[in-house]
């Protein structure tokens, strides 16, 4: 991940990702690319609002990577409101390409899996973008995989269903599409305030 990315996570969040003392997080950093760095940040964002909000024990990220074509985010600590939002970023991050965070999906080349979008299924270099720009998908993701995860009873499984499967809401496109092709969060979250009074996705 670009350096200055990983700094505003670690800067951000310093007791999750800790850069020093035992066991620091800088030890093996961000081994992903730049494409992931909304769900990190929304991972980050909802596990220590919850730690602060709650008084629950303070999660510490250990390790942040790509394994098998997918996310892995692995803390110490926390809770079944932690655990829930891990599952679900390292769930979504199939569905999201690495490099340039567009919808995509696990891809084969040449032995490797890789979440890819489909300008990236052959390209290997990141797409450029602005610190801000990726700050504003991070925020976004963190909304919006919130509010899904609270309409889901924090079952990571249906969240990540529902976040990645069409809806007609939304021109079938689904929920994880529209937020990231059209910068949709506030559609999404409607859509999830329309589905908790009752009505049709």
């Amino acid at each position: 991940m670009d350096e200055r990315l990983e700094t505003i996570l670690c800067s951000r969040y310093p007791k999750l990702l800790p850069t020093e003392g035992p066991g620091c997080f800088q030890f093996f950093g961000f081994e992903c690319q730049d494409g992931w760095f909304g769900l990190i940040y929304a991972a980050c964002e909802l596990i220590q609002t919850h730690a602060n909000r709650t008084g629950s024990g303070q999660a510490i990220a250990s390790q942040v990577k790509e394994k098998f074509g997918g996310l892995r985010f692995y803390c110490r600590g926390g809770d079944d409101y932690v655990e829930s939002v891990v599952e679900l970023v390292e769930r979504l991050s199939e569905s999201i390409c690495e490099l340039c965070g567009a919808p995509g999906r696990i891809r084969e080349r040449n032995g490797w899996l890789s979440a890819r979008c489909q300008l990236h299924e052959e390209e290997t270099e990141p797409s450029l973008r602005e610190t801000s720009e990726w700050i504003s998908r991070g925020d976004s993701m963190a909304a919006v995989l919130e509010a899904a995860l609270r309409l889901f009873a924090f079952d990571a499984r249906e969240t990540s269903r529902w976040l990645t499967s069409p809806a007609r809401a939304l021109g079938m496109k689904t929920p994880l599409e529209h937020l990231q092709e059209h910068h949709g969060y506030r559609d999404v979250l409607r859509l999830i305030g329309r589905i908790e009074y009752g009505a049709s996705a």
